[in-house]
């Protein structure tokens, strides 16, 4: 029975040195003993007999928040500071104010929860919600991209630990809603970079979902390659049809129109071309998708027409709206001379040299009364991609000295001569 009783007395010994080993820090931290009151608490977290850990991790946080107080401050007025003490740390104590209060809220053996630490620990990390951002900035700086990948990923996660409340995560992103989105733009890079694509698109979702996240377009590109490579055929479709929604971007458009393009489906892509002029009739890209499909997949040149000019009217300088009206009046006139609707005749085959007249004169009649108002309602359209982009002659000199030809105006046809060379 005494032996009994001498392991109790043993075993509430041990618990108590190891309990002590709060008020031994305590008073090394009274002392401005910094470094050795943290191991003290350290080693008390390591050892399973220690039984207040909401209070061992609530102090080793306080101490590691009191380590960190010089160098946040000389960060702040741009004076030297321990970079590496700094992350450190930022990074206990951070950590440790979170376990604090999971240990906090524990049940006893009895199902009873008594926290102690709890609205010390949520203001202590409310604090430094951006403490990890910094962490982030000062690793990248140094060219540490891993570690600066860490630190920008911990940043963006922080308000989802337990310490908060989903409706107090949520405030604290709308609070700092800039600021994580640039976060979250910097994760999908370097894990673009490193072609982590689960990461990349993960975080892309993150930044993109910010009513005006920064790098809009290298985001959506970005998820996209991602998507791609993971062989997710349908997120990808869904993120490019979401990016020419939200973007007035023709080359997004463009990608969607050829997708269906490929497929020759102009069903579904009327129906999504539609869905978007239907949700914002103000977006040009609508109008010009929608015009794109009707004249590449359906080939409705009137109808291509029609969605062209909803387009210009709200920008007419919308250069890729004003090629493809231009190409939608050539592209029909070639259709219907191959197809035979001009009725032109072969003067060949006629004997006499009255009748191959006569067929040159009807030939020439139809040229100018049919063939040639394609050519003149097509070239103020080009002349306009000319005057908009100057410095991109590969997109419109081919296209004008076609038209040019056709309407028998040689000088501005050879003009275009001198941009047809080797850049083509």
């Amino acid at each position: 029975m005494k032996k009994f009783v001498i392991a109790l007395a043993f075993a509430a010994t041990g618990m108590s040195a190891q309990n002590n080993a709060i008020y031994k820090a305590e008073e090394l931290e009274n002392k401005n003993n910094l470094v050795e009151a943290l191991a003290v608490l350290e080693s008390a977290m390591e050892n399973p007999k220690t039984t207040k850990l909401a209070e061992v991790y609530h102090r080793a946080a306080e101490c590691s928040a009191k380590m960190l107080n010089p160098e946040l401050i000389n960060a702040a007025q741009g004076l030297p500071c321990d970079t590496a003490l700094f992350l450190s740390c930022v990074d206990k104590a951070i950590s440790y104010y979170i376990k604090s209060y999971e240990e906090d809220v524990k049940p006893d053996e009895k199902g009873r929860v008594k926290p102690k630490f709890v609205a010390q620990n949520k203001a202590r990390v409310l604090a430094m919600l951006d403490y990890y951002n910094y962490c982030g900035v000062f690793e990248y700086q140094a060219g540490h991209q891993d570690q600066a990948l860490d630190f920008f990923q911990k940043y963006i996660d922080l308000p989802k630990c337990p310490i908060f409340t989903a409706s107090e995560t949520d405030s604290i992103y709308a609070s700092k809603a800039e600021a994580y989105n640039q976060s979250a733009v910097n994760v999908t890079v370097f894990n673009y970079q490193a072609k982590r694509w689960d990461k990349v698109k993960e975080n892309a979702e993150v930044a993109l979902s910010a009513e005006n996240p920064a790098s809009m377009r290298d985001l959506y590109v970005m998820k996209m390659e991602a998507e791609a490579a993971l062989g997710d055929s349908a997120a990808w479709l869904n993120t490019l049809t979401e990016a020419v929604g939200r973007m007035e971007d023709p080359n997004f458009a463009q990608s969607l129109m050829y997708y269906y393009y490929q497929k020759n489906d102009y069903d579904d892509a009327m129906k999504v071309a539609v869905d978007l002029t239907e949700k914002n009739p103000e977006s040009k890209t609508a109008w010009y998708l929608k015009g794109c499909i009707d004249l590449n997949i359906k080939r409705d040149f009137a109808a291509a027409r029609k969605s062209f000019e909803k387009a210009l009217e709200l920008d007419d300088d919308f250069a890729d709206a004003h090629y493809n009206m231009a190409v939608s009046y050539t592209n029909e006139v070639i259709q219907r001379h191959n197809s035979g609707d001009f009725k032109m005749g072969d003067p060949s085959k006629k004997k006499t040299l009255r009748e191959q007249n006569d067929v040159r004169i009807a030939n020439n009649k139809i040229i100018d009364t049919q063939i040639k108002p394609y050519y003149e309602k097509a070239l103020p359209h080009m002349e306009k991609v000319r005057e908009l982009i100057p410095d991109n002659p590969k997109i419109w000199a081919s296209m004008l000295q076609m038209i040019y030809t056709n309407l028998q105006q040689k000088e501005k046809a050879d003009e275009m001569d001198q941009y047809l060379g080797p850049q083509q």
